[in-house]
């Protein structure tokens, strides 16, 4: 069944409040349990306050949902043909006496009293239904036309002031929508209390551009099963007011786990804040594809998340927080495959690294942390500072600055460095494939208890396994391993009055050695 607003009185001449008619519409579609709200092309002034007037009421002016779609099991399809809603002049937002209506300036932050709290509106609430698909249409929360008062909640202003407000959802698709200029948020998605082990809900989004919102382009805040594709996330907090993180992308699992998450092609640029934010809450497992970070005056990325994997991916501005393994070899530690980083690209002018500052910053710690055939260049400051072994396979590094660039890597495949005289060094460095450095080879690293294992014959049926290794002792060579008869472990400490190495002549963990090769004094 089909809804269409101008049957509810809907005007769309961007000069009468609609606000009622979407208000009946979408009520209507509710009740039918689902169905298609048609809003034909026009610009449709929406958004409605109530002062309170009074104290006690739980706000000091009461705001209104715009298009509400609830409990919905047949599928909900809003067909926005190229339509705009835009937020109504004058609406207030912040803190606000709720007697007098005039704005109110906290003594401190956070403030959290409700009775004098100004929500503005939420254009867009889609929560607990089935199946929902939205396109073509433009949210416009017009924030420089907002009354602003105080700040409320932790940061700025964290009310309501939604493009989309997606909740509980089983399916949900968002298609060539362009929400922007609201006072929070372009588009929230979220699902309660999703575990690791909760189904998927698959929420799409695809041609999206929100920006110029005041606190998130994208709030992510619990589901498993978000794919974003052809999306834009940029310049949050650069309209008419900025609220923390102001990031393009946050992902933050207050709601519930976060988890299975893809973005494709996507753009996340000159944002206040991180380009892409995911530091609390439990998520993992996110994937980015030939995206483009730029950093104008804030980090691109922030992903100190278990498991986020960045492939063909463009990172213009500092990099810092990756995640690092926890144990050894666990696989949760943050990947970039084909990437490039660097600082060569901007924004007005404008990317995210200072003279002498590093650009990829991994000082919060980068144990595993891995770069696969990824290339790094920077004219303002050193490459890489770490915190932990990353590893480099097949990677080329650039650097024209003199800044001494000295970091922990573990270097396989063929790796290229270009730099000043002396700017890049090896000392932590373990080469395990190639490592060219202004042409140069480095020496490759032989662990000092690498093993060389061969097959020995013994006379008996089976072949004995034998190892030859280099280590100051033969206790230090075996470890919790186990020694055969016959192994021989050289000492590469050798001096004047002690021995070329040990043979073991019996077997055992360590076994018993005897020195052999006594060096003359």
């Amino acid at each position: 069944m089909e809804f269409n607003v101008k049957d509810y009185g809907a005007l769309g001449d961007g000069i009468s409040n609609d606000t009622q008619a979407f208000i009946a519409a979408s009520a209507a579609l509710s009740a039918h349990g689902g169905g298609v709200l048609r809003i034909p092309q026009g610009v449709y002034v929406v958004g409605e306050q109530t002062l309170a007037g009074q104290l006690g009421l739980g706000y000091a002016y009461r705001s209104t949902d715009i298009i509400s779609i609830v409990n919905c099991q047949q599928p909900v399809v809003i067909e926005g043909n190229h339509a705009v809603l835009r937020a109504a002049p004058g609406l207030r937002y912040g803190s606000f006496d709720p007697v007098s209506g005039e704005p109110y300036a906290p003594a401190v932050m956070p403030f959290i009293d409700p009775d004098y709290a100004a929500g503005a509106y939420r254009m867009l609430v889609l929560a607990n239904n089935r199946h929902v698909l939205v396109r073509d249409l433009e949210l416009d929360g017009a924030s420089d036309t907002l009354i602003l008062g105080g700040g409320w909640g932790d940061l700025g202003r964290q009310l309501n002031a939604y493009g989309v407000y997606a909740l509980n959802n089983d399916t949900l698709q968002v298609e060539n929508v362009h929400t922007h200029h609201h006072g929070l948020d372009g588009i929230l998605v979220s699902q309660v209390g999703t575990t690791a082990q909760s189904p998927r809900t698959p929420a799409t989004l695809i041609r999206v551009r929100s920006e110029y919102n005041g606190r998130q382009g994208l709030s992510w805040t619990g589901g498993n099963g978000l794919t974003a594709i052809d999306c834009q996330f940029n310049h949050t907090g650069r309209g008419a007011l900025s609220s923390s993180p102001a990031a393009g992308i946050d992902i933050e699992a207050e709601d519930g786990v976060v988890r299975n998450g893809l973005f494709i092609n996507c753009e996340v640029i000159n944002n206040v804040g991180p380009g892409m934010g995911a530091d609390s809450g439990d998520s993992a497992d996110i994937t980015f594809q030939r995206c483009t970070f730029i950093g104008s005056t804030n980090y691109p990325l922030w992903p100190r998340k278990p498991r986020l994997h960045f492939l063909d991916c463009t990172i213009a501005g500092q990099l810092v927080n990756v995640y690092a393994e926890q144990t050894p070899g666990d696989g949760n530690a943050t990947r970039f495959t084909g990437c490039r980083f660097t600082d060569q690209l901007n924004w007005n002018g404008q990317v995210h690294l200072y003279p002498g500052w590093y650009l990829l910053d991994l000082g919060g710690g980068s144990q595993g942390v891995m770069f696969d055939r990824c290339s790094m260049d920077t004219q303002h400051g050193p490459l890489i500072y770490t915190a932990g072994e990353i590893t480099l396979r097949d990677c080329r590094l650039t650097q024209t600055t003199s800044h001494e660039s000295t970091f922990s890597a573990c270097y396989v495949g063929y790796n290229l460095a270009f730099s000043p005289p002396g700017a890049f060094t090896t000392g932590m460095a373990r080469v395990l494939g190639q490592l060219l450095v202004n042409g140069e080879e480095a020496p490759q690293y032989v662990g000092i208890q690498r093993k060389q294992c061969l097959q020995g014959n013994n006379g008996g049926a089976y072949a004995v396994r034998q190892s030859i290794a280099y280590a100051y002792s033969p206790e230090a060579a075996v470890g919790a391993g186990q020694a055969n008869r016959g192994d021989i472990v050289y000492n590469p400490y050798a001096a004047p009055g002690g021995y070329a190495g040990w043979i073991c002549v019996e077997a055992g963990s360590p076994g018993i050695w005897k020195p052999f090769g006594p060096i003359a004094l």
